[in-house]
């Protein structure tokens, strides 16, 4: 039984994990950077990221007297 905790203690000491934990950090972000890579391709393939452009656009404004709403707009 001594053996054992012996073992544990030695480790839990140790660096022999260091690396694997080190690894799953740097694989989990990679991972997210390549999830929101997808998504902002998928955007733009499917125009959405155009929608919201024309929509922001002061131009968009419906019913629009001139240039006094594109004035008000900015």
């Amino acid at each position: 039984m001594g053996s054992h905790i012996e073992r544990y203690k030695q480790l839990i000491g140790s660096a022999c994990g260091q690396s694997t934990v080190e690894y799953t950090v740097v694989l989990g972000a990679l991972l997210c950077v390549v999830a929101g890579l997808g998504a902002l391709a998928s955007a733009v393939g499917d125009g959405v990221l155009v929608q919201h452009a024309i929509a922001a656009a002061s131009h968009h404004v419906e019913g629009s007297v001139g240039g006094a709403i594109d004035a008000f707009c900015y």
